[in-house]
């Protein structure tokens, strides 16, 4: 590999967060707010986008009938990138900043407390400029979000429950669902074993599931649509503030001479070695304690 040779430059956008206009200087404008917002829209876009692309000529919901067709951690990695797009946009729109500590002194709760409030108006600007509803899925995306980024949480009280004796994750169902089951089988204590299914996505209905909460992914993508669509006039309606914005110098760093081929050559040597270990490191090593569950569905009729 080789390092670039001739003339380099550092390009980095800035963005003025200091309204030089008002009584302080750490009072960003909408504008940053609506930037952020508008760049997560689009994140959030593309990783939906990337989950139906792969079905090819819309819509085919037949592809995700067989499994040998997709990579299940792609699906999944691609779902994420959605979520994570969309726990920052719920902080955004719904922001739940907390208030002041119990022992906190006298200023640290006033500035508490001023950060809450800015932060709880800076939010119904937002949703209001972009006709963003307290129900929209752009925040209620907090419920699933929650149970899938707290999932050492979840599973800890299952254990603790007694009664459950194995959970499904990551999976992709079409057709239906599964649904928490109570079984038939009874373990010493006398207690019927349960089983529970957790992450689950249903890309025929276009919705993710945790347990029984669910995050519709059509109303999702939809609302991201809306957002962006609400943009302009949202930009419009705060304006530019060019003669208040205050940008501040930066320094440049560069790289230590041959750091750059140093680190690709690192990286480079440890793909070649994984590559002629012959171990497919990127599909799941089969587990004793894991199988499939099947269930037959009901064939479709149609009129």
């Amino acid at each position: 590999m080789q390092e670039s040779s001739g003339q380099r430059r550092l390009i980095l956008p800035m963005t003025s967060i200091a309204d030089t206009s008002g009584a302080s200087v750490h009072s960003p404008p909408l504008e940053f707010y609506l930037d952020t917002i508008s760049e997560q829209a689009r994140i959030g876009l593309r990783h939906l986008l990337n989950i139906w692309r792969m079905e090819g000529a819309l819509p085919n919901v037949d592809f995700w009938a067989h499994r040998d067709r997709f990579d299940e951690s792609e699906v999944w990695s691609h779902l994420q990138g959605a979520m994570f797009a969309g726990i920052i946009l719920a902080r955004m729109f719904d922001p739940k900043i907390p208030g002041p500590p119990r022992k906190a002194s006298k200023a640290q709760r006033d500035a508490q407390i001023a950060r809450k409030n800015a932060g709880e108006r800076r939010a119904v600007q937002l949703r209001t400029l972009l006709d963003v509803a307290k129900d929209s899925p752009l925040i209620t995306i907090r419920k699933v979000r929650d149970s899938i980024e707290h999932l050492d949480e979840r599973i800890d009280e299952l254990v603790a429950a007694g009664n459950v004796a194995s959970v499904s994750d990551f999976g992709v169902v079409v057709g239906g669902r599964f649904a928490d089951h109570h079984g038939d089988d009874v373990d010493a204590t006398g207690s019927t074993l349960r089983h529970v299914p957790l992450r689950q996505f249903a890309p025929d209905m276009g919705v993710l599931f945790f347990r029984d909460t669910h995050l519709d992914l059509f109303d999702y993508e939809t609302a991201l649509y809306n957002v962006l669509a609400e943009m302009p006039k949202a930009l419009a309606a705060v304006g530019p503030k060019s003669s208040s914005s205050t940008f501040a110098n930066s320094s440049p760093r560069t790289w230590e001479s041959g750091a750059v081929q140093n680190r690709r050559e690192a990286i480079e040597q440890v793909r070649r070695e994984v590559e002629a270990s012959g171990n497919d490191l990127l599909h799941p090593v089969p587990s004793p304690r894991k199988i499939i569950l099947v269930a037959d569905l009901p064939a479709e009729t149609t009129t």
